[in-house]
Parts: C-alpha cells; structure tokens; sequence
C-alpha cells in the first residue's frame, strides 16, 4: 500500500531534527511504526520536499526577523534582506536527504501532468476552492495510486472529501487526518471504501 503524507505530516516529522531536540509528536511516532510494521509506502517527491525546504527556510529567517527586533508580521517584507548560512543550509538540504533515504518513503520523479490530471487540478483549485500547493499534491497522491492522504489541514481535507464525494476515481482514496489513518488500518478497514 502506498500513502502520501501532506507537507504539515512531513514538517511534524522533521522538527525534531531541524530544531536540534530530536523529539516529536506523538502521532509523528505512532504512523512511522505502523508504517514500518504493515510495510507501507509513502510517496515523496522535489515538489513535496521543496515546499518542506520553504518551510524550514522561512522558520529560519523568522528568528533572525524576531531576533532583530522586528514582529513575525513583517517577515514577507523583511525576508529579501535576511539570508540563510551555511550551517542552516546544509541543515535543511541533509534533512530533506535523510527523508529521500527512508526505507519507508517511495521518492517519485514527476515527469509531467497529463492532461486529465491538469483537468482534475484545475476543478479542485476553481470549483473546490482548494489551494493550488494542496491540489497539486492530491493530484500526484491520486497519479501513484495512494490509498490514503495524511493531512492536518481539515479544510483542505474536506474540500477533497467534497470533491471525492462527487467523483469515481478508479481507486480507493481516503483524505484523512494522521489518527483517522491508524484506526483504519488498526481496524483492518482499509482495503474497502
């Protein structure tokens, strides 16, 4: 089976490592282990992982923000005038590595949208009102099959189950937070829709 793990899943899962103290939620251990246990896929790809790497980036340049003494708010402003180091850049690039080397996560070359994919984006992002960065990543979980989709986003997350509601995709496909995931797969209930 294969899942995809929306970027605010992979950014939990990371922050340990990122912010030096190595621990992480408790949701981020339970999936990681139910996913080594059942043998389970999860799909990643450069688009997933350079929106991860914009995350940290910006975390980053918000400290230095802050610490110049300048509110959170004006980081879009102020963000052209701060840079990330060395030390800070090969954090994150070895980050993103070590994620790519996980022998649970299935790194994807993205070669393209056909255009039913480009069809399917384009009603999500226009009739769905979902963001183009969440749509575009529901549309690649759906393109490798994935059964499941983790996401912490609840409007994201039923925007997509509106719009599955309305559709037949040729596979099961869930849009589901991290917990509903595991009482699925604890419940064996995850091979019928």
């Amino acid at each position: 089976m294969k899942i995809y793990f929306d970027s605010d899943i992979w950014i939990d899962y990371a922050w340990g490592i990122i912010n030096g103290t190595g621990r992480r939620k408790k949701y981020i251990n339970d999936l990681v282990s139910t996913i080594k246990e059942k043998k389970i896929k999860v799909v990643s790809s450069l688009f997933l992982n350079t929106e991860i790497s914009a995350h940290f980036r910006d975390w980053f340049i918000l400290r230095k923000v802050v610490r110049d003494g300048f509110s959170y708010r004006e980081l879009t402003r102020l963000k052209k005038q701060y840079d990330l180091n060395e030390r800070e850049r090969k954090k994150i690039n070895k980050t993103i590595q070590n994620i790519i080397k996980l022998p649970w996560v299935r790194f994807v070359e993205l070669k393209g949208l056909d255009k039913g994919s480009l069809d399917v984006f384009e009603v999500l992002t226009l009739e769905y009102l979902i963001d183009a960065i969440d749509a575009f990543h529901n549309v690649i979980a759906a393109n490798e099959n994935c059964r499941f989709f983790i996401t912490k986003d609840d409007d994201m997350r039923e925007r997509m189950n509106w719009f599955l509601e309305d559709v037949n995709l040729q596979h099961t496909f869930w849009v589901c937070r991290p917990r509903e995931f595991l009482d699925k797969i604890k419940s064996g209930k995850s091979l019928v829709k």
